[in-house]
């Protein structure tokens, strides 16, 4: 049984699609979800490509993206007061392609759990880019 107050623990951060560069792509960093199990940080490609068939049914998206999205992800690192995190293994949560609203790849990469409220500082770091979440 799930203590409900966990709930009350989590805390999502918008951060109002900050790009983030790789090879030809930026994802665009939507939001950072922190909570009791574990920390979901969202991307969106608004410019991804519509996938094949055969793409969509074993990708969710084009190989390609998926490829890319993979090395991409592998390099991020969280860091909550001074502690890097690597995304959890198994985690990278493949890009979905959507079709409303012209098109575009979300992608969910998960994190080591941490509580918002109880920490100091919070970043994103890809490469030489920093994003300040706390």
């Amino acid at each position: 049984q799930v203590d409900t107050n966990v709930f009350y623990q989590m805390k999502q951060y918008y951060a109002d699609f900050v790009p983030f560069k790789y090879k030809d792509t930026t994802y665009s960093l939507q939001y950072v979800n922190s909570g009791y199990y574990y920390t979901e940080v969202v991307f969106y490609n608004m410019n991804a490509e519509k996938p094949s068939e055969e793409e969509n049914e074993t990708y969710y998206c084009k190989k390609e993206e998926y490829e890319e999205w993979k090395e991409f992800v592998q390099q991020l690192v969280l860091v909550v007061d001074g502690v890097e995190y690597k995304v959890i293994p198994g985690e990278e949560n493949r890009p979905w392609y959507e079709t409303y609203d012209g098109g575009f790849t979300h992608m969910h990469p998960y994190f080591p759990a941490f509580i918002y409220d109880d920490v100091t500082s919070v970043e994103l770091r890809f490469g030489d880019t920093v994003y300040k979440v706390k």
